[in-house]
């Protein structure tokens, strides 16, 4: 339940993210909380790190795998700090 909460607040920054990286709006699912780094103790400073598959149409292929890392260090808002993008094989699976 709490990876579903920090998707759904991320959920617009990935989405603002996938579309940068791709010129145009992607649709996404599989998501994944892969790893939640906080910076400072005693603060609310973190990195989260996100993971999702990007689809055509009704889910279908390219998929890619998306690997995004945000911070909250700079400011109030999340900022993407990486971005990683990998096209999945044929027949490849998660």
């Amino acid at each position: 339940m709490r990876d579903d909460v920090i998707i759904y607040l991320l959920f617009p920054f990935i989405y603002k993210e996938i579309e940068n990286h791709y010129g145009e709006p992607k649709q996404f699912y599989n998501q994944k909380i892969l790893k939640i780094k906080k910076l400072r103790e005693g603060s609310y400073l973190f990195n989260v790190t996100v993971q999702v598959t990007t689809f055509e149409g009704a889910h279908n292929p390219p998929y890619d795998v998306v690997t995004i890392t945000f911070s909250n260090k700079v400011s109030e808002d999340w900022r993407a700090i990486d971005f990683k993008s990998r096209r999945l094989k044929p027949n490849e699976n998660l």
